[in-house]
Formats: C-alpha cells, structure tokens, sequence
C-alpha cells in the first residue's frame, strides 16, 4: 500500500487538533558490538537514570550478561543508540518532517560511530510523494497535476527528483557540526528518476545507497553523513529526505541517546541560510532524529529504521482496552523498570506476562499528561532467550493516547541492526481471533494481525 494511505503527510496535519485518529473500534567501541565478522560482545548494560540522557562513553562497558544460545543471530540487538535497554526507546508521535533537497539545501545525518570499519551502503527514507496524477494533489496545495509546488507544505519531491550527492564528513567537537574536507562522496550521484505528473512508488526509494570504500570511521567518534542536491536545475528537480518529527521538544524523548550520538542538522532551511541548523535540539516547534541505516562492509549494520508513527498509527486507549508489545528475546536478559512512549492522564497500568498470561510484574504509574515516557521500576525479572513475553498496558482510569512506528524492515528492507525485529506491538480488539490485533492491518476480521509495527518502549537492563 503506498505510504499516503498510512495516513504519512507530514507535520502539519500530524499537530492539527482536527487531524483524524483510529478509533478504538477500528479493525485495522568498541569491542563491545557483535558483528558478523566474528566481533566479541554486544553493547554492555548501562545502569543509568531512565530520565537523563546517556553519553557515548558507555557504548565501551564490557558485556557481563548471559552467554549467547546457540546459533543466535545477534546484528540486531541491543542497539548501540540506547545502551542499557531493551526496546525501542526513541521516540516520535507526529510523524514525518519534510527536509527538502532544493536549491542550495543540505541535509546531516550525525552518528556515533559503534565501533571501527569502512561505511559500506546508507538506507535513508527519501520520500518522492508529490502532486502527481493518481495523488492527493489538491490536498497538497497544488493547482495541477505535476506543478512542482515547492510551497506546498506536504509535496516531498518535483520534477525528477534531483541528484543526490552524499558524502561523510569528521564532526567539529565544539559545534557537533560537520567539519573538514570530505572523508569520502558517492562516485556517482543517487539519481531518482522520477516522472512529473506521475504517480511514484515509495519502494524504489528505500534501496541501499553504496558508498566507496574509503568511508573509514573509527569507533567512538562522531560523523555526519550529508546530503546534497547536485543537479543543474535544483529548484525544479528535488526529493525530501524525512526524518521522524515530534511535536514536543526536548531531548527527553530520547531518554537513553545522546542526542549528539543520532541527531539531524540542516543548513540553508533557516535563518542564517549559511548556517548549519541542530533539528534535535534547537528547533522550539518539536524535535526531529534520524530515520536511516548504516551498514559496514563486514555485514555488522544499525540505525533507526522507523519510517513513520503518525496518527495513523494512533489510538486511544480507555477502560479495559489494552496495547501490548509481544517480544521474544534471543537470548537470556535481566530487566527491572519498564516505559511506554504516550500521552496519558490518569492511572497507567503496567504488566510484564509471560505468553499464557502469568504476570511476572506489574506496576501502576500516575500520569499527568503530555507525551513522554511512562513507567516505572519493579523488582528483577530474568527474561529467558527464546521465550515469548508481553508488556501489556492499560488505563484502570483516565485515558492514554499511544502510537506504534512503522518497522522499516517489515515493508522496505531495512537491514538487522536498525529495528526491533524481536517482536511487534499489538492492541486488543474482540472482533479478532484471540482478541488482539496489529497496527496497519490490511487482514479484516478475524484474522487480524500484520505485525508491522512496534510500540516506542523499553525494559531497564539490571547490569
């Protein structure tokens, strides 16, 4: 299904207090990584405050926690972005802002570097959605079929899309900007191809980017992978580069990252034009984090591979309904605290069951509104690799609205490291077999249940 049926139009009509939302009812280094190559350990648990960011320096904590089972397939987790955690404990609610590659704009991606190797492909969300025949023209703004209507506030591209030049660049330690010469550039521009007037496929545009192998990094240390429109006539040949948007400020949504670690910059979208801009933590109208991921040449990949949680993945939850992450953790964990990423106003109910319903730990959090992250610490659980589990919430007064993200891995490829592949998110719903459904469902009742999304949470680490 194309991404404008998910409900994906950007920011504006994502903070809009008329915007539709789903009912209830509706169906609907750093040694310390694994890589394939045969590199030692994973990322070591933190023990931080669930409040206060966390900084680079822990990603170098040795590992102290089970053995690894058998044949256990670790690229993908725990994510370096979120040391001390299990989950997926970067958040947005709003979805998507449009980074636009036209005229003289760049784009950064800046990262932390998870351990030392050559940068082999970049999977970034291009979005080439626009004012095209088959499309949503008028309501994005558009007179016509094919106009390029650079301001109109939901066109993502024109034209044919551009040329997309990207190159790695050292980050300046006392801006966090990018700094220097290129490290290395794409031999060859990304070129799009679009048709105007077109309608386009999204799914051409979530392909691997291959970069040369000269894009060295060292474990530890901050780059920016930046982007940059080569083509002759920018204005007229453009495509959005999107990152995840929130309408709340802050880098309390990333309460386990750094935001320096995994952040957006953008220069020539703001005044001064030839200034680089921090969306992750000086814009007041929200807060942006980047939706991309990286791959070394030796398989090992991470990154944030969430495309979207707009209110197309929203609901409300009220009375005895219930939303439940269902996970199944490749190998033995230790937890004690968890949180759920939603706006609730009264009293939150958590409960750690297993798969046939024993609760092995419940909690009760008074919320008092506004998105964030809700929960709360309970005494120590050990989680078993290869069992399946549910964190399981409810409200026993008040109401919750909560969102899923859309697993850029369940539709577009996105590779290991990059997304929580160890389960998907879930809400109850009677007209469904076992009266639970999945988000973005195209399954009608009773069989209900693509698993295409996760809630934003996570479990607490004892280590």
């Amino acid at each position: 299904p194309r991404l404008q049926e998910r409900g994906v139009t950007g920011p504006r009509d994502r903070s809009s207090p008329s915007a539709p939302r789903r009912a209830w009812a509706s169906s609907a280094g750093l040694a310390a990584l694994a890589a394939l190559a045969g590199l030692a350990g994973l990322v070591g648990c933190g023990g931080a405050s669930a409040t206060q960011p966390v900084t680079s320096s822990i990603v170098s904590v040795n590992d102290t926690r089970a053995p690894l089972p058998p044949g256990a397939d670790l690229t993908h987790w725990p994510n370096p972005l979120a040391p001390g955690t299990y989950g997926l404990p970067i958040a947005a609610e709003s979805g998507l802002w449009e980074a636009r590659l036209s005229g003289s704009r760049e784009v950064s991606n800046r990262f932390l570097a998870p351990k030392s190797g050559v940068l082999s492909t970049v999977t970034a969300y291009l979005v080439d959605e626009s004012c095209s025949e088959d499309d949503d023209w008028q309501d994005r703004g558009c007179t016509s079929p094919g106009e390029c209507n650079t301001a109109g506030t939901d066109t993502h591209a024109c034209g044919t899309g551009g040329l997309v030049e990207i190159s790695l660049h050292a980050n300046d330690p006392a801006t966090n900007q990018p700094t220097g010469p290129p490290i290395c550039t794409t031999p060859a521009p990304y070129a799009p191809g679009l048709d105007a007037g077109v309608a386009h496929d999204n799914d051409q545009l979530f392909v691997p980017i291959a970069l040369p192998n000269t894009c060295v990094v060292a474990g530890g240390e901050r780059y920016h992978l930046v982007y940059r429109n080569v083509d002759p006539d920018p204005e007229v040949n453009w495509i959005s580069l999107d990152p995840l948007w929130s309408s709340q400020a802050g880098n309390t949504f990333m309460p386990r990252t750094d935001p320096l670690d995994w952040g957006v910059l953008s220069r020539g979208s703001y005044e001064p034009e030839d200034a680089w801009v921090d969306l992750t933590t000086q814009r007041p109208d929200g807060f942006r984090t980047n939706n991309i991921a990286i791959a070394y040449t030796d398989g090992y990949s991470f990154g944030h591979g969430y495309l979207h949680s707009a209110d197309a993945y929203g609901i409300t939850v009220t009375g005895d309904q219930e939303v439940r992450q269902v996970f199944t953790p490749p190998r033995a964990y230790e937890v004690d605290a968890g949180y759920l990423y939603a706006d609730a106003q009264g009293t939150l109910h958590g409960e750690l069951r297993t798969a046939t319903g024993e609760v092995l730990a419940q909690f009760d959090v008074e919320a008092t509104g506004g998105y964030h992250f809700n929960g709360a610490p309970f005494p120590a659980v050990a989680l078993q690799a290869g069992t399946t589990y549910h964190l399981v919430w409810r409200m026993t007064s008040g109401t919750m609205d909560v969102h899923a993200a859309h697993d850029g891995a369940a539709d577009y490829g996105y590779p290991p490291g990059s997304t929580f592949s160890d389960g998907f998110a879930q809400y109850s719903d009677p007209d469904c077999e076992g009266g639970w459904t999945s988000w973005d469902t195209e399954q009608a009742a009773p069989a209900c249940g693509e698993e295409r999304a996760d809630l934003m949470f996570y479990l607490d680490l004892v280590g």
